[in-house]
């Protein structure tokens, strides 16, 4: 594999979150790299950011509960 085609995913990402701040902060990490990813068209990464962001939403809108 080439050097672009590599990835590795922050491992903040893969754990439960503990705090508002570090969700926030992970969040934005995260947008961040889904930026780089779409300025490289780097659709392995677009895509792995897109379900972690779906996967952010979902935990947060579970941790809020329905409204």
């Amino acid at each position: 594999m080439t050097p672009e085609t590599t990835f590795a995913p922050a491992a903040s990402w893969r754990y439960k979150l503990d705090s508002d701040k570090k969700q926030e902060h992970d969040f934005g990490n995260l947008l961040l790299e889904f930026k780089f990813a779409v300025d490289r068209s780097d659709r392995m990464m677009m895509d792995y950011c897109e379900r972690e962001l779906s996967r952010m939403y979902r935990d947060r809108r579970k941790q809020k509960g329905p409204r």
